[in-house]
C-alpha cells in the first residue's frame, strides 16, 4: 500500500511539473546600482580608485576581475566606501573574497585608534557574495546601499 501511495505521489508531482526553483542568472549593473547608491544622497563624495591599483590598494589582480567598481571617500578622514566587483569566473571569486574580507579587517584596525566613530562604521559594514559578484559597502547608511545593492 505504501508503495502505491509513493508511485502515485511521484507520478502527480512529475504530472503536475514540479520542478526545483530555478536559480537567478541576471547579473548586477555595476554602473547602475553605483549610480543608485549615489543618488540616495547617503555617500559623501567618492574618488574612484583606478583598475591599475586594484593590486596595490587591495591585493586584486584585475585579471580575476570581469568588472570591477572601486569608490572611496575623497574625505580621507571618512571610511566610506563601496567596492563592486563581478570576478571572471567562480575561481576567481574564491580568490577575491579573502583580499576584501582583509580590506575591511584592515579599515577597522586602521580607524579603532584614531576615530571610534569611524570605527562603528566600518564594525557595521557588509562584504557580500553571490556566485561570481560581490560587494564591500562600507557607510552610515550601509543597510540602505545593501539593499540596493541586492535589487530591494
Amino acid at each position: 500500500m505504501n508503495k502505491r501511495l509513493l508511485i502515485l505521489m511521484l507520478a502527480l508531482l512529475l504530472l503536475s511539473g514540479c520542478t526545483a526553483p530555478s536559480r537567478k542568472t541576471e547579473t548586477i549593473d555595476i554602473k547602475a546600482v553605483y549610480l543608485a547608491m549615489e543618488k540616495t544622497g547617503a555617500l559623501p563624495d567618492m574618488t574612484a580608485v583606478p583598475e591599475g591599483m586594484l593590486l596595490d590598494f587591495y591585493g586584486i589582480d584585475p585579471a580575476w576581475c570581469a568588472e570591477a567598481l572601486c569608490m572611496v571617500s575623497a574625505d580621507s578622514l571618512l571610511a566610506d566606501e563601496v567596492v563592486l566587483i563581478r570576478a571572471r569566473d567562480e575561481a576567481a571569486a574564491k580568490r577575491i573574497l579573502p583580499f576584501l574580507e582583509g580590506r575591511m579587517q584592515a579599515k577597522a584596525e586602521e580607524a579603532q585608534n584614531y576615530s571610534p566613530e569611524q570605527y562603528a562604521i566600518i564594525k557595521q559594514g557588509q562584504i557580500l557574495s553571490r556566485g561570481v559578484e560581490m560587494a564591500l559597502i562600507v557607510s552610515p547608511q550601509v543597510s540602505r546601499l545593501v539593499k540596493l545593492y541586492q535589487g530591494e
